[in-house]
């Protein structure tokens, strides 16, 4: 625990695991959107939107994400990021919005817009976890030098951050935790 004046940096990593709940059609979606637990609906929702983007452009979420490129109903897909993008103030009311959109279309139809035999909706959840770093600083500044000294994208774009080497030389200018008096 960090005394007045000091702030730890933390690092956090996202368990991810499967729910056990599988859509291979849009009923069935719709079916386990019902059932979703909230981790799960703010997994596919919410949290892609924090995960490091593939390319410049915001990430969609993983529903419509999968109901466009999988399952190839683009004009349900835009209906449901609409939907989902929208801002709710909690889980219930995004679920009631995406079920909304998927309730418009007749059952028979649900039914036969399916994905291929291998490409079912995993539903997944997260656990976060905080990890501590050991770094202490003592003001902006030096919060600043911490996080431009730990992370930073080479030529590649790879992310290097902590736990992970530093590529290239740097002032330590905080103090770490372990070498602080008690």
């Amino acid at each position: 625990m960090s005394a007045p004046g000091e702030f730890e940096l933390q690092g956090v990593v996202h368990l991810v695991r499967p729910t056990g709940l599988r859509a291979q059609n849009l009923e069935e979606l719709r079916k386990r959107i019902a059932d979703a637990p909230e981790r799960s609906l703010f997994f596919h929702t919410r949290q892609c939107q924090l995960r490091d983007p593939v390319g410049e452009e915001l990430a969609p979420d993983d529903l419509s994400g999968w109901v466009g490129g999988v399952v190839q109903d683009r004009e349900t897909a835009e209906r449901l990021s609409f939907a989902i993008q929208s801002p709710s103030a909690s889980a219930e009311e995004l679920r009631a919005a995406a079920l909304e959109v998927l309730d418009r279309l007749p059952e028979a139809t649900r039914i036969s817009r399916d994905a291929p035999a291998d490409g079912a909706f995993v539903f997944l959840t997260a656990e976060s976890v905080t990890l501590p770093t050991g770094v202490i600083v003592y003001s902006s500044g030096e919060l600043v030098d911490e996080l431009a000294a730990r992370v930073h994208d080479d030529a590649g774009g790879e992310r290097h951050g902590f736990g992970e080497p530093a590529r290239r030389p740097r002032r330590h200018r905080g103090r770490l935790a372990r070498g602080r008096a008690a």
